[in-house]
């Protein structure tokens, strides 16, 4: 008769046993699915979208700004050659040194030309000198917001590994309670549960309380406690899982 109470303590046991692993799984299923779903890893990785589209933006500032200064630097040499030409086609008109007529009707023609010519590039210039302090102060301003931009993701970047290093060191601290409460568990009561694991996509062992399956929340027949006490492996008719006994 003791031999068969102690038998009856330790098939008890073992269920509970597998219900603790259970939990164990459970939980461990919850950190890995909050460690894929990390809404501060969500908030770095929508930020980091945000600076690489301002690093972008700065750089094409920074392209176009180089060659509108190239093209200001080429039109000032251009409006520096107008202005030698100019100047010297006026010396030579007023000196006295032409006294065709003809010649002098072209080289008059010449310096209206040049004039024309050299107001166009004036104005042209301009255009390009107030495009570049333009596009500088937009630059500025572009690096100046880049700047917050890019310490605020710092931050996420840091309360993001933080979570995930928690999440990870408590997924560490769950292995570790498996590997413990394994050891405890007889071969055919873990072999059972694994199948089951496997078939019913990790929803395996569930405690009766009150006569109520916790696991799908189905009335248990006061007949299936008598079966349980009587070391056999007891299934709930509704959701198919173990079903063990915790109160007393």
């Amino acid at each position: 008769m003791f031999l068969f109470a102690q038998e009856r303590v330790i098939h008890l046991n073992q269920l509970q046993l597998l219900w603790q692993l259970q939990k164990i799984d459970d939980d461990t299923k919850s950190l890995e699915e909050k460690l894929l779903n990390l809404q501060s890893v969500a908030k770095y990785n929508s930020k980091r979208k945000e600076v690489n589209s301002l690093v972008q933006k700065k750089k094409n500032i920074e392209e176009r700004n180089m060659q509108q200064n190239k093209e200001l630097k080429k039109e000032e040499m251009n409006l520096q050659k107008i202005s030698a030409d100019l100047q010297e086609i006026s010396n030579k008109l007023y000196s006295g040194e032409v006294t065709n007529v003809k010649e002098l009707e072209q080289m008059e023609k010449k310096v209206s030309l040049l004039k024309k010519e050299q107001s166009r590039k004036e104005e042209y210039v301009l255009g390009i000198m107030e495009d570049v302090e333009k596009e500088e102060k937009n630059l500025e301003l572009l690096a100046e917001e880049l700047g917050q931009q890019q310490l605020t993701l710092k931050k996420l970047k840091e309360q993001a590994q933080k979570e995930i290093a928690q999440l990870k060191a408590s997924l560490e601290q769950r292995k570790r309670e498996r590997e413990e409460l394994t050891k405890k568990i007889q071969e055919p009561f873990l072999k059972r549960y694994q199948i089951l694991k496997e078939k019913n996509k990790g929803k395996v062992v569930a405690c009766v309380v009150n006569g109520i399956c916790e696991g799908c929340k189905v009335s248990v027949p006061s007949a299936f406690r008598a079966h349980i006490l009587n070391e056999e492996m007891v299934y709930c008719e509704n959701c198919g899982r173990i079903l063990v006994l915790l109160e007393g």
